[in-house]
């Protein structure tokens, strides 16, 4: 059985009329993270979820995280990584 190819997730920028701007990012290591954060708005802050094949649940979550005062205009990073995540 041949594998399929696997598809590279690097970053995107998600726009619409209802919520502002939502950057979406893969971060393997802590360098990755600091180039994501040194593109973002000073104080932006940002979320953590695992990569890979994603779950309603973590959708549910940033989606509601993003609804509230503290988190509106945060950034999301999916790792595998723990120090990325810590």
């Amino acid at each position: 059985m041949v594998e399929p190819a696997k598809k590279e997730f690097t970053e995107f920028s998600y726009k619409s009329k209802v919520t502002p701007e939502f950057v979406i990012a893969s971060a393997d290591n802590l360098k990755q993270l600091e180039d994501l954060r040194a593109r973002l708005a000073p104080g932006t802050k940002i979320m953590g979820t695992h990569s890979e094949a994603f779950h309603c649940d973590e959708v549910l979550a940033s989606a509601m995280l993003r609804y509230t005062k503290e988190y509106e205009h945060a950034a999301l990073v999916r790792t595998r990584a723990q120090e990325v995540l810590d």
